[in-house]
């Protein structure tokens, strides 16, 4: 078997999110409103995962395009029921050649087409007969007045929902959702890996942030370099170990001074990745790796039981007193039949009794008669 399969596959998990949400379709928090975010808003994530492997909110910083409270943030990789809605999603990476892999989606709407999800940003703005929904007249509420036309009055409640209402793209997708990959590895010594897109992105390495892409951005990248041949490495054995400041080495500001990243060649390791798509229109979401992540096994079709031969039926023992039998009505023998089946006794189970019963043809049905399962036709 070769070393490098031909695509890795990761069950992801991703949580879709309605309009009204806090942190979701504000214009205020935008690239548009504030020039200070076209690029990235590092530091709204603390350096380590919290007990239960997630992202923890960074009280320390000064948010701008977050809602600025936790219990907010806190929702994004956890299900909460009235929420969010949760979804496995196979994050597929290919084989590009010389043991490097690649997600590459250049509009990523992971949820299009999933069933019992909050819809289209159109569908949760608007019902049936195109009329406000309560989500759409709260997304509308959260967003007048912040954006500005260029001659630089603001936007008004028309000019909001006339956003949402005229543009098709609204009509297209399935925005507002965030993604969590859970995966590891075994490290070779000889690896990297790179991100491009928008919106937030981090990923921890040993429960370690190593890549800080917060925020909604403009499509963004930044790529990591593993390989024990870094010239950051501070490793005392550098042909064994990478140790890397986060700080210093990987740009991980708020991450103490001394803070390390430590890798052993042979060693297992666990990768976290948190993706966020959190306001209209775009969604690019690339990954590019030279890690051997861990691929779920594939499913293959359970082998049938092998078939064994019909044992014949022993002859059904018929009561000397079955023509005696009589009926509630005359028994036409072309519509009707009878059929005997043996019922073992409570008390006695070796003895059997005969039960007879008659199934009367439905007119409506023109296939003919037949006795139930395990039980035997009397002409």
């Amino acid at each position: 078997m070769s070393d490098h399969p031909d695509k890795i596959t990761i069950n992801a998990i991703a949580r879709d999110f309605r309009a009204d949400h806090p942190d979701f379709e504000t214009d205020r928090f935008t690239l548009w409103n504030q020039d200070n975010l076209r690029k990235p808003e590092t530091g709204i994530v603390q350096v380590r995962l919290s007990a239960d492997g997630k992202p923890i909110y960074n009280l320390q910083h000064h948010h701008l395009s977050t809602s600025g409270q936790a219990k907010y943030f806190d929702q994004w990789y956890r299900d909460v029921p009235g929420v969010n809605k949760s979804f496995v999603y196979p994050l597929v990476l290919e084989h590009t050649g010389d043991g490097n892999y690649k997600f590459e989606s250049r509009s990523f709407f992971p949820l299009d087409g999933e069933q019992e999800t909050f819809g289209t940003l159109y569908e949760e703005i608007f019902d049936s007969q195109h009329q406000l929904t309560p989500i759409g007249r709260k997304a509308i509420e959260k967003n007048e007045g912040v954006l500005k036309h260029q001659d630089g009055r603001p936007f008004s409640w028309e000019d909001v929902e006339g956003r949402f209402r005229f543009d098709d793209r609204s009509k297209q997708h399935n925005y507002h959702f965030t993604l969590e990959a859970v995966t590891t590895f075994t490290y070779q010594g000889t690896e990297y890996f790179k991100f491009y897109g928008d919106d937030d992105l981090w990923i921890f390495i040993d429960g370690k942030l190593v890549i800080d892409l917060g925020g909604l951005h403009e499509s963004a990248e930044q790529e990591i370099d593993l390989r024990l041949t870094n010239p950051k490495n501070r490793a005392a054995n550098k042909s064994t170990t990478l140790v890397l400041r986060l700080r210093e080495d990987l740009g991980i500001q708020q991450a103490d001074e001394y803070l390390e990243l430590v890798l052993q060649v042979g060693q297992q390791y666990d990768l976290r990745m948190f993706y966020a798509e959190r306001h209209t229109f775009d969604s690019n979401c690339c990954v590019y790796t030279s890690l051997h992540l861990k691929s779920v096994p594939e499913t293959t079709p359970e082998t049938p039981p092998d078939s064994t031969p019909d044992i014949p039926k022993p002859p059904q023992f018929i009561p000397p007193f079955i023509d005696t039998i009589t009926f509630d009505s005359f028994r036409n023998p072309k519509t009707d039949i009878v059929c005997v089946t043996p019922i073992r006794t409570i008390v006695r189970r070796e003895e059997e009794i005969t039960i007879i019963r008659r199934v009367r043809k439905v007119e409506e049905i023109e296939a003919s008669p037949a006795c139930p399962v395990n039980t035997t036709e009397l002409s």
